[in-house]
């Protein structure tokens, strides 16, 4: 399988939480062309997507201090 995902009320705090917590991020809520979504690895390896439970919402800076706006685009992987 591809991945799982989970909704959360606010992406943002959750991001934090798991970012206190250890948790290795693949993609953090402002980083890459999809804003206010993240993707963050299980004990397993297996990547979780943290969506928000209501609207897509972004913050000026997210867990990793990427910035909503100016910040990195989205690089395709897959052609690494």
């Amino acid at each position: 399988f591809g991945h799982l995902g989970i909704t959360v009320p606010d992406v943002y705090e959750a991001c934090e939480r798991f970012k206190s917590l250890g948790c290795e991020f693949k993609k953090t809520p402002n980083s890459g062309g999809m804003k206010g979504l993240a993707f963050v690895k299980d004990p397993d390896g297996y990547l979780i997507e943290v969506l928000p439970q209501g609207p897509m919402i972004t913050k000026a800076v997210d867990c990793d201090g990427v910035a909503a706006e100016g910040g990195e685009g989205y690089k395709d992987n897959s052609r690494a």
